[in-house]
């Protein structure tokens, strides 16, 4: 006889009081009765193709006020990532509670040999988000991808607290890269460190890195995993927009092992030659000497960029360029100069923007009902702008629709895609798929097991082989035997499925996809045994 075991059924002899030590493993069932909250952190490298696994490559460690209560998904104090992906739990003992949310830092390191800018992610969980997700996009400085960004270096050195002489450092053109800028350090100026405290001596290193407004693996790397859509300070207000097509770079300088982080005087100048596909949207017309343009920069650290001063763009022999001075290290990026900024709107309705934006037409589409806080897109302009989950879900949450974007002369179109996928079929989405259901079977024990939050089910058509591809994500909510709809599977074909939970992958190939079936999915009995 098969008997089906109830979420909160086994005994709870695995919870740990709050005053135990915060260095302690437990000893963990996969059953949700230990644990219902997973945080995930999903890991996207995009120095590689997305199959190299990035667990020997980074370090990671946790702060904040929770920080104590957090655990690997296995049940370590340990937190390592498995199958490129972070899962975070807490004991039943510290579940978040109504106005008191979970809260605590992830910290994002690289290993020896690796050059993975550090992240620090803040994770906020309320009562009843069972499972939530981010992503998190690393690229390793040492492997950049060709044709997205450019990394130069040169030292100098320093003396009585100056440079001896001018230093002049500029990006590569060859590159193909648009984003290009020309850097030059004044011999008169003093390099600071984070306290103002002025660097005597030593060895200068300079480091210029430019990003390509035209490249997808450039604009995912933009700060805070938020891809184009970033925060950004205008008049007084912190608005979340989609960023202008414009130069984008980053500059760091350390002299010996100080960082250096402002500077003397009128700092260091740039001369930024803007690309041909900028466009000036006031004017209706590319830009053209005498048009403002504002100087905008990202602080690490900070929660938005901020203005940085206003320029008049000039004609240097046929080149129109921008002529600006920084005062301090950030990465930095131009927007033209005008209130009418475009801002995404949180909700439109009937999908329609006010008369002042009416150039642009608003179409938004969920991608999948059983997974409304996960979204996967890709946008389409003169040059594609990537947009990230976690923004998007931050600007349309509880709405039906996601923002896409269409101008008289660019267009801005959202195509929902499913991750890995190039394009999806948004009629499809909305009216294909099967209605299923699903039941996990240990067979040496004859019972019935609940999925725990964070498992996730990938798919691929057995007929076509080839990689698997994300179909679903357990959320803590489900329950076994019911029907869902599954917009991605075609009645009558044959389907290869695999799951992955912690370090485990279940592999079930060939499931017919039957319109309102049940399926039964069989667990390894390594991991009923860590259930019973």
């Amino acid at each position: 006889m098969r008997t089906i075991l109830p979420i909160f059924s086994l005994s709870l002899l695995i919870l740990m009081s709050g005053c135990e030590s915060p260095t302690k493993d437990i000893d963990l069932h996969i059953d949700p009765a230990f644990y219902k909250y997973v945080a995930e952190l999903d890991l996207q490298d995009l120095s590689s193709n997305g199959s190299d696994d990035i667990a020997d490559k980074i370090k990671v460690s946790i702060s904040g006020p929770d920080a104590a209560s957090i655990y690997n998904i296995n049940g370590k104090k340990e937190i390592s990532p498995s199958f490129n992906s972070l899962q975070l739990i807490t004991t039943r003992a510290n579940e978040p509670k109504a106005g008191k949310p979970l809260q605590f830092t992830v910290h994002i390191e690289s290993r020896s040999g690796y050059a993975y800018p550090a992240q620090s992610i803040d994770v906020s969980i309320e009562e009843g988000e069972y499972f939530t997700a981010q992503e998190v996009f690393l690229l390793d400085y040492n492997r950049i991808p060709s044709g997205s960004v450019d990394r130069i270096a040169t030292t100098a050195k320093i003396s009585s607290g100056t440079l001896n002489k001018p230093l002049v450092i500029s990006t590569d053109p060859a590159t193909g890269n648009p984003s290009q800028v020309t850097v030059t350090i004044p011999d008169n100026i003093q390099f600071m460190d984070k306290t103002g405290t002025a660097i005597s001596s030593g060895q200068l290193s300079v480091e210029l890195i430019n990003f390509s407004d035209t490249n997808e693996v450039a604009q995912l790397a933009m700060p805070n995993n938020t891809g184009s859509i970033q925060s950004m300070e205008l008049d007084g207000q912190v608005e979340d927009v989609l960023m202008q097509e414009a130069p984008i770079f980053e500059i760091n300088m350390k002299v010996g092992a100080i960082s250096v982080t402002n500077f003397s005087g009128n700092g260091i100048q740039l001369s930024i030659p803007l690309p041909d596909h900028m466009y000036n949207e006031d004017a209706e017309r590319p830009y053209q000497a005498g048009d403002v343009i504002t100087l905008i920069s990202y602080t690490e650290g900070d929660a938005f960029w901020k203005e940085d001063g206003d320029y008049t763009i000039k004609d240097v022999n046929g080149q129109l360029v921008v002529e600006a001075n920084l005062t301090h290290l950030s990465k930095a990026s131009l927007k033209k100069k005008t209130a009418k900024y475009l801002k995404l709107l949180k909700k439109l309705p009937n999908g329609s923007a006010p008369a002042k934006v009416r150039r642009l037409t608003l179409k938004l589409t969920k991608l999948d009902p059983r997974r409304a806080k996960r979204y996967y897109k890709t946008a389409v302009l003169k040059y594609p702008a990537q947009f990230t989950e976690r923004r998007i879900q931050a600007l349309s949450r509880n709405v039906e629709r996601i923002v896409a974007l269409q101008g008289r002369k660019l267009s801005r179109t959202l195509k929902i895609t499913k991750k890995s996928f190039d394009e999806y079929d948004i009629e499809k989405l909305e009216t294909g798929g099967i209605n299923a259901g699903y039941k996990l079977y240990c067979p040496s024990y004859k019972t019935y097991v609940l999925p725990p939050s964070g498992v996730h089910l990938y798919f691929r058509k057995t007929a076509e082989g080839g990689e698997f591809e994300h179909l679903l994500t357990f959320e803590g909510n489900e329950e076994s035997g019911n029907l869902y709809k599954v917009p991605f599977m075609e009645d009558g074909v044959s389907y290869d499925l695999k799951a992955y939970y912690s370090t485990y992958e279940i592999d079930t190939m060939n499931v017919l996809a039957t319109e309102g079936k049940i399926y039964e999915l069989n667990l390894p009995k390594a991991l009923c045994d860590e259930a019973f």
